[in-house]
Parts: structure tokens; C-alpha cells; sequence
């Protein structure tokens, strides 16, 4: 089972604002899933994978 969250827990954990959040969704740099008519869900992994992305990008590495 895959753990999804709302866009304010990302924004703890990312320390950014929900908006950031939200921003970064309609993006595609993080992926979610639309519930409903216009709610989000956040898969954990995606967080993840965006930190390593960011982690990388900060180290000046390429990433796929």
C-alpha cells in the first residue's frame, strides 16, 4: 500500500508553504493525485524522490 498525503504535510516536511506545494504539483517537478474534484494527494514516494532530485541538483549531478 502506498502512503499519500495532503499538500500541508509536504510543506512541513519540505518547510515551504502549502502554495509551494501546489506550485510544485501543477509543475510536475512532484506528482499527486487528484481525489474528488479538485483535492490532492501526495504519494510519500514522490516526496522522496523529489528531496533526492533536489539533492542532487544542489551537488550539481545530472539526474534522470
Amino acid at each position: 500500500m502506498t502512503v499519500v498525503v495532503v499538500p500541508r504535510a509536504p510543506a512541513v516536511y519540505l518547510i515551504v508553504s502549502s502554495w509551494k506545494v501546489y506550485r510544485l504539483v501543477d509543475s510536475g517537478e512532484l506528482s499527486a493525485r487528484v481525489v474528488g474534484r479538485r483535492d490532492r494527494r501526495i504519494p510519500m514516494n514522490a516526496i522522496v524522490r523529489y528531496l533526492e532530485r533536489q539533492d542532487h541538483a544542489a551537488r550539481g549531478e545530472r539526474v534522470a
